[in-house]
């Protein structure tokens, strides 16, 4: 791990060209806004980025923290994977995001959520390799 920071509870680090986010239970609109600007300075300094997130011992955001991620979102995301063994509960969240991104008439990103943090690190080398 490089570049590791903290975002109330929430870890963040850069791996090459990804950006990795770990949530320790509920993120406020604070932290959330600390975790875009994290991933827009990474992308400032590197261009765009992929992301994956753990979401394993994330709890459901609030209303205003998915707001502002439909406002604002991953701009700079090439593609983002989420993982956690209760996956349901994140695939929701994913379609409820991307479905209020589309509203708003932001593009969208391609997202996959899975069970383990093997098969996202798997999804990304195939996107990876598709995108160049």
């Amino acid at each position: 791990m490089t570049d590791h920071r903290l975002a109330g509870a929430h870890e963040l680090w850069v791996e090459g060209d990804t950006v990795c986010v770990r949530y320790h239970g509920a993120i406020s609109v604070a932290g959330m806004e600390q975790i875009i600007a994290y991933i827009e300075a990474v992308a400032d300094r590197i261009g765009s980025v992929f992301l994956l997130v753990d979401s394993n011992e994330l709890v459901f955001p609030s209303v205003e923290v998915r707001r502002l991620l439909a406002e604002r979102g991953y701009a700079r995301v090439k593609a983002q994977v989420r993982f956690q063994r209760d996956f349901a509960q994140t695939a929701g969240m994913s379609v409820l995001l991307q479905n209020a991104a589309r509203l708003l008439g932001r593009p969208s990103v391609p997202t996959k959520v899975v069970e383990t943090e093997a098969e996202a690190r798997a999804w990304l080398a195939e996107v990876r390799m598709a995108t160049g």
